[in-house]
């Protein structure tokens, strides 16, 4: 009991990093652009905002990962469709209930919801691959 719940912890905190560092290298990338294109290099946004905020966004994939990587991996070999089926279930939700921006079909509304989608999806598979890999060393470490 004690090795399960250390492995969905060190998938936990996983999958907070992962999450956290796909939004914050996406967003880098916009920043550079606009440094780039119109010499701006933002604000109090870059460095406050845009951490804060894909932390929150990892800290509540990672506590819905939780359920989700139980039912999972009873599924057994067929769970490794879990991650892709998670980010299409993402960018479904970000084109279906996000409101649409007034120019409905911009390159950067879809662009940002593929993103999201696929920073969860990604953050899924680090989830369910750290807790895989971390219960076959906890099982070996405490073998006796």
């Amino acid at each position: 009991m004690l090795g399960e719940l250390a492995a969905h912890m060190f998938a936990f905190g996983a999958t907070i990093v992962v999450v956290a560092a796909v939004l914050i290298v996406a967003y880098a990338a916009l920043v550079v652009v606009g440094i780039v294109f119109q010499g701006d290099p933002g604000g109090w946004l870059n460095f406050i905002v845009v951490p804060v905020g894909s932390l929150l966004l990892g800290l509540l994939c990672a506590t819905a990962f939780v359920p989700l990587s139980l039912i999972s991996l009873r599924l057994g070999k067929a769970s490794i469709f879990a991650p892709i089926a998670i980010t299409v279930l993402a960018f479904g939700a970000w084109e279906i209930f996000i409101a649409e921006p007034p120019a409905a079909h911009t390159i950067v509304f879809h662009a940002i919801g593929g993103t999201l989608a696929f920073a969860v999806g990604v953050g899924f598979l680090v989830y369910l691959s750290v807790l895989v890999i971390s219960r076959k060393i906890l099982v070996v470490i405490t073998r006796r």
